[in-house]
């Protein structure tokens, strides 16, 4: 799971940008699986990424799916053949983690780049990490 130090980003959105360009090939932040808000110019930074559902017994997105297009194994896996565009998943999601790109037709939900977050590799401020390895 990642971790999100909120007191240390300066809003600058490297991190969506590599995680839209890894997963769509463009910069593209409104679909990365890294989403960072401030709602206020000068107002607190938070950061939208799936944390598993951490301390409930469902995954949302998961149970939403008809057709099992999203599994569970260790972080949250996508299988484009399997999905239907039903968008059950977007809107189940408690943390407004999972996005949709209708160009790729395809879902975006954080699996953590398979061990090595590039959000946490290129945060010049080094305020994405993985828990338990410190920023």
């Amino acid at each position: 799971m990642l971790v999100f130090d909120a007191d240390k980003c300066v809003n600058c959105h490297y991190c969506e940008k590599v995680c839209s360009c890894r997963w769509v090939g463009q910069i593209k932040p409104a679909v990365s699986a890294i989403q960072i808000d401030r709602l206020e110019r000068f107002g607190p930074i938070s950061a939208r990424v799936c944390d598993l559902c951490t301390g409930r017994a469902a995954q949302e997105c998961i149970v939403a799916c008809p057709t099992g297009a999203l599994k569970l194994q260790d972080v949250v896996r996508f299988d484009k053949d399997l999905c239907t565009q039903c968008l059950a998943c977007v809107g189940a999601c408690p943390r407004h983690a999972v996005a949709f790109d209708e160009a790729q037709e395809r879902i975006v939900v954080c699996d953590l780049c398979d061990g090595q977050p590039l959000c946490a590799a290129w945060c010049p401020e080094n305020v994405v990490s993985m828990e338990g390895v410190p920023a």
